[in-house]
């Protein structure tokens, strides 16, 4: 990632804001970065990092970064999780600084190694700066390979941990997409699903989510799957533990199963 600052670091410099919050792309959670930054700011610290802390780490975020904190919350350290406790500190790669010093850490890091992240500098400067964690609360996915990405998908069809997620008093806003609404026929049902707009269920849904214009044909079971737009699922056919992707097409292959623990994949456009 320093590559990429350094490459607009023209555009980071002529910014007029005095202080830059720097979040990933890869993890969802809501979070209102003006309180964020105000607790920075009374904080006095250099550098605030966001943490969520779990009681899973033995088995999930096994691909991301845990906070070492003092009683004070001062980071002590950062490390990679490696499933060796169950109790972690999941770093939310969301930091808070001032942007001259983040610019300074930028150059440092582009100085010391070509390979050294924004995180290996932070890290390598906790002994030199005042680094402080603040802690998450609410609804936190780490999208960090396939398997996650399935998990986090199917999390969502239980109530409670959407209502974590989805405020109606903060809505996320995404591309609209105007189609009629699913159609469910005499055959058809779904449980404990979230099934998009635009949909033609003549089948069984289970612990599943269906995206857009989706066509489920009669005798179709699907279980845990999570099912993108477009695609087409036949007559008697069924699919567990399985992500199918956009305008995929499952007609020939009438029984298609995987473990919860190693998901299947149908690629997009395919046909089986």
């Amino acid at each position: 990632d320093i590559a990429s600052y350094i490459e607009n670091l023209e555009y980071i410099e002529q910014e007029l804001a005095e202080y830059v919050v720097i979040a990933p792309s890869y993890m969802v959670y809501t979070q209102d970065y003006k309180k964020l930054l105000n607790d920075h700011i009374e904080s006095g610290a250099d550098i605030t990092l966001l943490y969520h802390s779990v009681d899973t780490a033995k088995e999930y975020f096994l691909n991301c970064y845990a906070l070492n904190l003092n009683k004070q919350k001062g980071v002590l350290s950062l490390e990679q999780n490696h499933g060796n406790a169950k109790n972690k500190n999941i770093f939310m790669d969301t930091y808070v600084m001032k942007k001259d010093l983040f610019i300074e850490l930028i150059h440092k890091a582009k100085k010391t190694s070509s390979v050294y992240t924004l995180l290996d500098i932070v890290n390598a400067s906790c002994d030199e700066l005042d680094i402080r964690g603040v802690s998450h609360k609410g609804y936190f996915a780490a999208i960090s390979d396939f398997k996650s990405y399935y998990d986090s998908n199917l999390s969502l069809t239980d109530i409670k941990t959407a209502q974590n997620l989805f405020d109606p008093n903060w809505p996320i806003y995404t591309r609209t997409n105007d189609s009629c609404p699913t159609q469910y026929f005499e055959t058809g049902n779904a449980k404990n699903s979230v099934v998009s707009n635009g949909c033609l269920i003549e089948g069984s849904l289970e612990h599943s989510v269906v995206g857009r214009g989706c066509i489920i044909k009669k005798g179709a079971v699907i279980k845990n799957c999570v099912v993108l737009s477009g695609a087409y699922i036949g007559e008697n056919v069924h699919i567990e533990n399985q992500v199918v992707d956009k305008h995929a097409k499952i007609t020939h292959v009438k029984e298609l199963t995987s473990s919860e623990d190693r998901p299947g994949y149908v690629r997009r456009n395919d046909t089986l």
